[in-house]
């Protein structure tokens, strides 16, 4: 049993992190929006909203590009080089 609770105060002392992610790169995220004012807030809000979007007119474009180009990757560099456009 002792060795148990020692054990379970190892894991808890430790922190796991996705893939990708260490210490530093969350204080870096944590320091971001922590510094952020309300108006920059909102303003990152609305623009990854407006980023987010898809219409099912997309999604149709992307299906007949996919049967046209026959690739996937080649239907993404699409519409990335049309999203700089527009």
């Amino acid at each position: 049993m002792r060795n148990r609770t020692a054990k379970a105060r190892r894991s808890t002392n430790k922190q796991k992190f996705p893939r990708g992610w260490n210490e530093q790169r969350v204080q870096k995220v944590l320091a971001h929006y922590e510094n952020q004012t309300e108006y920059e807030a909102v303003a990152e809000d609305e623009a990854q909203e407006r980023a987010a979007t898809i219409t099912i007119d997309d999604l149709v474009a992307a299906k007949r590009l996919v049967g046209h180009v026959g690739s996937i990757e080649k239907v993404r560099e699409a519409l990335a080089a049309l999203a700089r456009l527009g």
